[in-house]
């Protein structure tokens, strides 16, 4: 399992992880409001865990 926990400063009320082996889609009609937004070392960091997850690396 791996996990990325997000720093502060993305809008969100408290720190949150994402389970980068449960990744799955999701219906644009099933998405609300935007609550935060990524950074770019976050994002970045997400993108790594992604790649070595899923063997692209």
């Amino acid at each position: 399992m791996t996990i990325c926990a997000f720093t502060s400063g993305n809008g969100l009320a408290a720190t949150g992880q994402l389970m980068v082996d449960k990744i799955t889609t999701v219906s644009r009609r099933r998405l609300g409001a935007c609550i935060g937004k990524l950074g770019r070392n976050d994002l970045q960091r997400l993108h790594q865990a992604a790649v070595v997850f899923l063997g692209l690396a």
